[in-house]
């Protein structure tokens, strides 16, 4: 079996997945689950409450697969980095609403 590839966390970063085909995107539309709701990224709506998540962490692991290197460390920056994360098709990038709390 191959070595895993892994980032300096331990995360697997891992190898192409055999036989793997693009997927339609998902709609730009708020979609509705039991426990949370998924919507497009709002700057002006999930900065502040995305900015405090992220940085509950000790450490940037939890921002490992998203495309800028590092977790902007103030919170001007961290909005900037999410208007270019609203405005990006590919990926498309969605904040996860907790349904007891409405907070992302």
């Amino acid at each position: 079996m191959p070595a895993i590839r892994e980032n300096g966390y331990a995360q697997p970063v891992g190898e192409p997945v055999a036989g793997w085909a693009p997927r339609p995107y998902p709609p730009r539309t708020a979609m509705q689950g039991r426990f949370c709701r998924v919507e497009p990224i709002d700057p002006a709506r999930h900065a502040e409450e995305l900015f405090e998540a992220y940085h509950l962490a000790p450490d940037g692991r939890d921002w490992t697969y998203l495309p800028s290197e590092e977790l902007p460390a103030d919170l001007p920056s961290f909005r900037e980095q999410l208007m270019k994360y609203a405005a990006s098709n590919d990926p498309l990038h969605f904040a996860v609403i907790d349904a007891g709390t409405g907070r992302a």
